[in-house]
């Protein structure tokens, strides 16, 4: 393709008018790095909304399946083993979820309460613990 020296003019002309400019990288980056960071943020809370709702799910399934367990210890192993059913959410096979049952007696009748942390989530962001509870009534 041969340019005359009028068309290599214009095409420099071009070049230098329009994709050169920077006049408006300022204001886009301006505009883009908060954005972007709105964005990061907004995925950081919905991955933390759905980790807990797995994990409240989780609690509620181990309070159930322990309701015919009447010793603390029995029902911490019980959860413990609660953990290897088939068919949870990934964040159920995870190494550093920690579950903690605690029996309280109240006017006859016996609360137990299903802890679930994750450890290693909370060293990570520490102003968003993920921890859920449960509770069951146990009449004995």
């Amino acid at each position: 393709m041969n340019l005359t020296s009028t068309q290599k003019s214009k095409f420099v002309n071009l070049i230098e008018k329009g994709f050169l400019k920077d006049s408006g990288n300022v204001e886009s980056a301006l505009v883009l790095i908060p954005l972007l960071i709105l964005f990061a943020g907004i995925i950081q809370l919905y991955s933390f909304q759905n980790a807990k709702s797995s994990l409240e799910q989780i609690a509620e399934g181990i309070a159930q399946s322990s309701i015919s367990i009447h010793s603390t210890a029995a029902a911490q192993f019980s959860a413990q083993e609660y953990f290897k059913k088939s068919g949870l959410p990934k964040i159920a096979y995870s190494e550093s979820l920690k579950v903690e049952v605690i029996d309280e007696q109240v006017a006859g009748f016996v609360i137990r309460k299903v802890f679930i942390r994750d450890a290693k989530y909370s060293n990570l962001i520490r102003f968003f613990l993920l921890q859920v509870s449960t509770t069951v009534i146990l009449n004995q």
